[in-house]
């Protein structure tokens, strides 16, 4: 939000610029190790994993308020209160805008994919949710392996692409290869975990401290090598900056030291709540924050109102919470009664067991 903020001309740094965008990175390696904990989790407790439960938990978590969302974009398109392009909200709609986004194409093209174009991180969840749950339920044995290799070549392939077939990824930052060596790398990180011993050691060498000092030295590292790399203006070229896996880091050391400072200060309530509305406010906030940007034309006198500082936030924090509470509650309900019921009627999974599964909406 901060990042998005920073465009309209109201932060006038640059480097807010840059470093608000890490965030997405930051995202991803959550995901990545969440999802993968889950499933593991899920598999040790019941003896085995559902995939078509995960597909149905998935589906009422993300696409009930992402459509919500897409609906009341349309009904602005329709009105002609916004100009968005319709290739980019059907593909935001299906899941495949990622692949449509290039950063080299005209200003004017790229200014009518701004209300639906934070839809392209939901793109690449999505299909990382089928290659972590395929991978997780076909290959019962030697996980590690098979996660290392694909990170492995995810990278490899990345580099290919550049180098080999001379494809710009800088200008098509938003695929999804481009960005999974980090979900993957999550990934990887919630699968070593599962060992007992791998779990120890973390727990005694890989202190919050610890992941800090390791940030700031190949942060360093990085600045000397490459001055002009890490922190120019320059945010597209996410497949050269390797310093994101830090993130992954950050993760682990937090998750197996509940008694630190972080993560006491993660673990306190108004932090926790914002991060119940998190996918709330990512979707609705660009619809009260870029619709400030001059060249996007927008003169419909309510939405020029709402999205004018410090209003947007306001706005944001509203759409959220409507979001939150008439959509996703609702809908995650539905989709964990509807797996359960599911995971009972294809196992031999007990009732009292099966209260296992309601954990809370993730």
């Amino acid at each position: 939000m901060i990042h998005h903020d920073a465009w309209t001309g109201n932060f006038s740094l640059q480097a807010f610029k840059i470093r608000t965008a890490w965030g997405l990175e930051l995202f991803f390696a959550i995901s990545g190790f969440l999802i993968c904990s889950r499933i593991l989790g899920e598999e040790e407790k019941f003896a085995t994993f559902k995939i078509a439960s995960f597909y149905i938990r998935r589906f009422f978590r993300i696409q009930p308020a992402a459509c919500a969302y897409l609906g009341v974009v349309g009904l602005l398109m329709v009105g002609g209160v916004v100009m968005e392009s319709p290739k980019f909200w059907i593909g935001a709609l299906f899941g495949y805008q990622n692949f449509l986004y290039n950063s080299h194409v005209s200003a004017r093209e790229n200014i009518r994919t701004l209300l639906t174009g934070h839809f392209w991180t939901l793109a690449v969840e999505e299909h990382f949710y089928i290659l972590i749950s395929a991978t997780l339920f076909f290959f019962k044995r030697r996980r590690i392996l098979v996660l290392a290799s694909l990170w492995f070549s995810s990278v490899i392939l990345n580099r290919l692409l550049v180098n080999v077939c001379h494809i710009d990824l800088a200008s098509r930052f938003r695929m999804t290869n481009v960005v999974l060596p980090y979900l993957l790398f999550a990934a990887l990180a919630a699968a070593l975990l599962q060992n007992k011993k791998n779990l120890e050691t973390v727990k005694a060498y890989l202190s919050p401290w610890i992941t800090v000092l390791i940030t700031v030295l190949l942060v360093s590292l990085r600045t000397v090598n490459q001055p002009s790399g890490l922190f120019t203006t320059d945010t597209l070229d996410r497949s050269e900056k390797y310093i994101f896996y830090c993130f992954t880091l950050w993760i682990v050391s937090t998750v197996t030291h509940p008694r630190s400072l972080s993560t006491r200060f993660l673990e306190n309530r108004a932090i926790r709540y914002v991060g119940r509305l998190s996918y709330s406010l990512y979707l609705w906030h660009v619809l009260f924050f870029l619709p400030a940007r001059p060249e996007m034309g927008i003169t419909w006198h309510p939405l020029v109102i709402m999205s004018s500082f410090p209003l947007r936030y306001l706005f944001t924090l509203i759409a959220a919470l409507v979001s939150y509470y008439v959509v996703e509650r609702p809908m995650i309900r539905i989709g964990h009664r509807l797996a359960d019921r599911f995971q009972l009627r294809s196992s031999s999974v007990s009732p009292q067991n099966a209260l296992i599964l309601k954990q809370g909406p993730t």
